[in-house]
């Protein structure tokens, strides 16, 4: 195909080909693709997930949608490869924008018509788009590889090695160096190799889902089976089963993926490859083939050989089950096999994988109950609220039973709504953990923290508030898997505001996609002196504690001759939930707090990282667009009792990444400023 001169796919070349695969073989090697993974979740199936649930809310009953999962497949496979190959998602599922899926299409069609027609040259003037299309897709291609080196190269000119250094195929394909002779793949084969992963890496993938899906609705008893092994091997549902989990643990899913690759592999064949020097021999030297035989081989009509498969035209996932099974997959020629084995094998499968498992087995689940139970509880907080229903005649309404002092009460509605809340989650998940603010309060802070899914409630959060009619106060509900909060639910009855957000999934307030202030403003900070920051003072009133607080405080409203930071509004409101919540909408531009609990913000920042913001946890940041080679290693800690929060801010124009620079520099500036209190992590780890 003379769109991709010289590639891993396209060669003809035995020498070329052995090059090009020590450049780049630590690309697509499959420990190279574990680091992408969870761009492959967030840009991939739960992006998917996210589209057929708006989909779904949209519809007229708000209970079933139609979807075409062979375009939407095609979307998916395409937004993966923009975030590995080019930098940044095509973002085809959140916006329908199918440009580059039809430009593709195209120069794939114009690539194969050059190679058959004998007056290519002349009769392309007849398909103009077609042209135009292909330049499209190499002018993207040259745009990323320019932009990314000049990035590298910034990087080092301000010796900040780290900022820029991406974690993805991109950026492996531009470090790649033959190991034996230290060169760089050229310009010109850099450009091919980014073009071949859109062209050769979208259309494999989303095929093959598309045949999985067809075989698994024509064949309901094949889809239950794989569906209860699913449901045996995690029953907790995890929201995040991932490829190695799912390779080592579910058998039938690996049949059932090679089952559909053997009928319908996404490539038939027809692949020509040229004999090497020293020729072949095939069937036990029965036959011989001298050097420079032009060879190409049927991929369908091997998979359906009856010498090899029984019944072979039959969807059966048992031909990959039992004794043997591996052997057999060996069989199965889709990724193609032996030294031109396709390079970008383990990133399809561990697509497939990740994809099959997630869209068998509805993982939205979660947040629907979380929803669905703050909407429950709504009427009984609001009636605590006014004092009214339930709640009008109370004699013990609040107390200050919790610390002893004025500053932290607890109410009968604060018990009621957590009880109500957990007895919920209980009859749908008998086999979660909980953890809530009443609950710990009661029974003591020596709580375990597992790895568990464990639900994070906070009744009433902003009680004072509550109990003062101030309406800066709601329900927090969070789910946490691995101690990593991954489902956020705050509502606010009073305002009439709930807010949502699953990882990967956006965040949303009344339906409305976070955050509302979006585009450049004169609300965009670009320092302190430009922000409203959100605090809190805490309940505990001791010197040792709220002398370090106020002098924070101080420090962060003096002028910046005195050494301060000069912000330009610090508001209390009384509730972190709520803070958070503003931040996350944008209108607010920094929370910072020290000592508040898990359940204090743990549904907060799943909101607001959904929201496009960033969270600072005391030994890194960790957000939903930042590159993992500028996040802390470990996951958000919501355990420590420390949060530094910082909105989304849009990039400058014409400064790709500025936003994200904008938000470590108030980070930097903040934590410059204020003290620092140390406080025991909640529960036992």
């Amino acid at each position: 195909m003379r769109t991709l001169p010289g590639t891993t796919f396209t060669t003809t070349n035995p020498g070329l080909n052995k090059i090009r695969r020590r450049q780049m073989g630590n690309s697509y090697s499959l420990p190279s693709v574990r680091l992408y993974e969870d761009k492959i979740l967030d840009h991939g199936v739960l992006s998917l997930i996210s589209l057929w649930d708006r989909q779904i809310a949209t519809s007229p009953d708000q209970k079933k949608t139609r979807v075409n999962f062979y375009y939407d497949f095609h979307g998916m496979a395409f937004d993966i490869i923009g975030v590995l190959g080019f930098g940044k998602s095509f973002n085809i599922l959140a916006t329908g924008d199918r440009k580059m899926v039809e430009c593709t299409g195209k120069t794939v069609s114009l690539g194969a018509f050059r190679a058959s027609a004998p007056f290519g040259g002349t009769l392309e003037k007849i398909f103009r788009d077609w042209i135009v299309a292909r330049k499209y897709l190499r002018t993207t291609a040259e745009k990323t590889i320019f932009q990314r080196k000049q990035e590298n190269a910034e990087s080092l000119r301000t010796n900040k090695p780290g900022a820029a250094k991406h974690v993805d195929i991109l950026q492996r394909l531009i470090d790649a160096r033959d190991p034996f002779t230290g060169k760089p793949i050229e310009e010109v084969a850099l450009k091919a190799e980014v073009l071949l992963m859109v062209i050769a890496g979208t259309d494999t993938t989303s095929n093959t889902l598309t045949w999985i899906m067809l075989c698994l609705l024509r064949h309901p008893v094949v889809y239950q089976r794989l569906k209860s092994d699913i449901r045996a091997a995690f029953p907790s549902k995890s929201a995040t089963i991932r490829y190695d989990m799912a390779r080592s643990t579910l058998p039938y899913l690996t049949a059932v993926i090679y089952e559909a690759m053997r009928l319908y592999p996404a490539v038939a064949g027809y692949i020509p490859r040229y004999v090497p020097q020293q020729g072949a021999h095939l069937m036990n030297g029965a036959y011989f083939l001298p050097q420079g035989t032009e060879v190409c081989i049927s991929f369908f009509a091997s998979h359906r050989n009856r010498d090899v498969w029984s019944n072979p035209t039959d969807f059966n996932p048992e031909h990959f089950m039992g004794a043997g099974a591996e052997e057999r997959l060996k069989d199965v020629l889709t990724f193609s096999s032996g030294v031109r084995i396709c390079v970008g094998r383990h990133l399809a499968m561990v697509e497939l994988y990740t994809i099959t498992n997630m869209i068998t087995e509805q993982l939205k689940e979660y947040l629907t109950t979380a929803v669905a139970i703050a909407k429950e509880v709504g009427p009984a907080f609001t009636d605590g609220f006014w004092r009214t229903g339930r709640f009008a005649a109370s004699s013990d309404f609040a107390s200050s039973e919790k610390m002893g002092n004025r500053a932290d009460c607890v109410t009968e509605v604060d018990r009621y709504i957590e009880k109500t809340i957990f007895s919920r989650i209980r009859q749908i998940y008998p086999e979660h953990k909980f953890v809530g603010e009443e609950t710990t309060a009661e029974n003591g802070d020596d709580y375990i923290v597992t790895d568990e899914p464990t639900w994070i409630v906070d009744p009433v959060d902003g009680t004072n508030n509550f109990v003062h009619h101030f309406p800066y106060t709601g329900v927090s509900i969070a789910l946490a898997i691995n101690k990593e909060p991954v489902v956020g639910v705050i509502y606010l009855p009073v305002l009439d505001e709930l807010y949502t957000a699953a990882r990967g999934q956006g965040a949303f307030m009344n339906g409305m996609p976070l955050p509302i202030i979006r585009a450049p403003a004169l609300t965009t900070p670009s320092s302190l002196a430009d922000c409203m920051i959100l605090s809190e003072h805490g309940h505990t009133r001791t010197e040792e504690v709220m002398g370090p607080r106020l002098a924070s405080f101080t420090r962060l409203l003096l002028d910046k001759k005195l050494g301060g930071g000069c912000v330009q509004n610090l508001r209390i409101t009384g509730a972190t939930c709520p803070d958070l919540t503003m931040v996350a909408k944008g209108v607010a531009d920094v929370c910072w707090e020290l000592g508040p609990h898990a359940w204090d913000f743990a549904a907060g920042v799943v909101i607001l990282t959904e929201a496009g913001g960033a969270v600072f946890d005391g030994a890194g940041w960790w957000g939903k667009d930042i590159p993992e080679a500028e996040r802390t290693p470990k996951p958000l800690n919501i355990w420590n009792r420390k949060i530094l929060a910082i909105r989304y801010i849009p990039d400058l124009p014409g400064r790709p990444g500025s936003g994200r620079e904008i938000q470590k520099k108030l980070a930097k500036e903040v934590l410059e400023i204020v003290g620092d209190l140390e406080y025991a992590p909640d529960g036992l780890h």
